[in-house]
């Protein structure tokens, strides 16, 4: 009877761990949904916004004779395999060098498409900047969760590992300005 009474306590105690972890990770996993949603919005955003800036590097260098480095990298992404925090980085330089160019050159204003090209461009970066924001509030909300015990074991167990953040140019370009 007594060896029954322990089987019972035993099962009971396991039975309670399990929902426990069972719960734990579910709430992981539920906040890295989020992070891996606002990705995968981030990786198709930065796909428009690398195609309308290859468009637009097209119309400068035939326009102004004008080449950069950047640029010349930005035309090579296409190719290349990185991740979306890198990917962001590079077009971002592209980005801020393009609207620079544009506020230098009134002659780009007489390119039929390119004022279009242009407003695409900024409502595709307002719509980047708030990903970023989404995505590192979220990341930042998974990382310290599974940073805490008894979350850690659950994902040590899982393999789940901490994420990156998104660079806030966004900040660093307001902060210049005032």
């Amino acid at each position: 009877m007594k060896l029954l009474f322990v089987i019972c306590i035993i099962i009971f105690l396991v039975c309670i761990v399990s929902i426990f972890f069972l719960s734990k990770y579910h709430a992981i996993i539920s906040i890295l949904y989020k992070v891996n949603l606002a990705d995968k919005k981030m990786n198709d955003s930065l796909s428009a916004k690398s195609d309308l800036i290859i468009r637009c590097i097209g119309i400068i260098e035939r326009q102004l004779k004008i080449e950069s480095k950047t640029f010349t990298d930005t035309k090579k992404l296409k190719g290349q395999s990185m991740s979306n925090i890198d990917r962001d980085e590079l077009l971002e330089q592209s980005y801020l060098e393009i609207m620079q160019i544009n506020e230098d050159y009134n002659e780009l204003d007489k390119v039929k498409s390119f004022p279009g090209i242009i407003e695409d461009l900024n409502e595709i970066e307002a719509n980047i900047i708030s990903l970023r924001t989404y995505y590192n509030k979220y990341t930042a909300i998974y990382n310290n969760y599974i940073a805490k015990f008894p979350n850690n074991l659950v994902a040590l167990i899982k393999k789940l590992k901490k994420k990156n953040f998104y660079e806030n140019t966004q900040l660093g370009k307001d902060n210049i300005s005032n």
